[in-house]
């Protein structure tokens, strides 16, 4: 009854972490944890957000395609003058303050997309907060309308690793309950004989 007992915590701890700990690093708001619109000039914007685990992180600034953008197969931009102030504070005192002038074409979609040249390093999990000011009107983001995102530059995991994480995880609380069912409905079957 002992074993069964400790194999059914066993089990429960084994699942309830599994499933969090896949869930947290295949989540969206580790690959990509800010969402804000571009601030207009003199003006700030700041989101807060936590990781599940630092890496390599780009400041990515999305403008809708137009129209006669969307049809071209290549629609390369000129690069965008901005006048920027970032600041990225973390765990343990952590803190990065840049000033980013230039932004450059980095990809489209239904959207373009620029970023500046310098990638963020985020050392580890944990509560971050990012704050962005305007110095300068910026034509194209205020014409246009812009959304900035921190983008994950590199995979933390395999997508497949981190749902065989979260499978396993219910398999185990399934273990679990089967376990627990035992436990309940023969007490007297499992204890041994005097």
């Amino acid at each position: 009854m002992k074993t069964l007992t400790s194999l059914l915590i066993a089990l429960i701890a084994f699942g309830a972490s599994a499933i969090w700990y896949g869930s947290s690093g295949a989540a969206v708001e580790n690959r990509e944890p800010v969402h804000l619109a571009y601030p207009g000039l003199g003006l700030a914007v700041a989101e807060q957000f936590h990781l599940a685990s630092g890496g390599r992180f780009a400041l990515e600034i999305g403008t809708p395609a137009t129209a006669e953008e969307l049809v071209r197969l290549h629609r390369e931009q000129p690069d965008v003058a901005c006048n920027l102030d970032v600041t990225l504070v973390g765990p343990e005192q952590f803190m990065i303050k840049r000033h980013v002038t230039e932004l450059h074409n980095g990809g489209w979609n239904d959207e373009n997309l620029f970023f500046p040249l310098a990638l963020f390093v985020l050392p580890s999990g944990g509560k971050y907060e990012l704050t962005l000011k305007s110095n300068a009107v910026t034509d194209l983001f205020s014409k246009r309308g812009a959304v900035v995102r921190l983008e994950r530059w590199e995979d933390v995991g395999s997508a497949l690793g981190w749902a065989i994480e979260v499978w396993a995880g219910y398999i185990s609380l399934a273990c679990a309950l089967v376990v627990a069912l035992l436990l309940r409905l023969q007490p007297t079957a499992l204890k041994p004989a005097a």
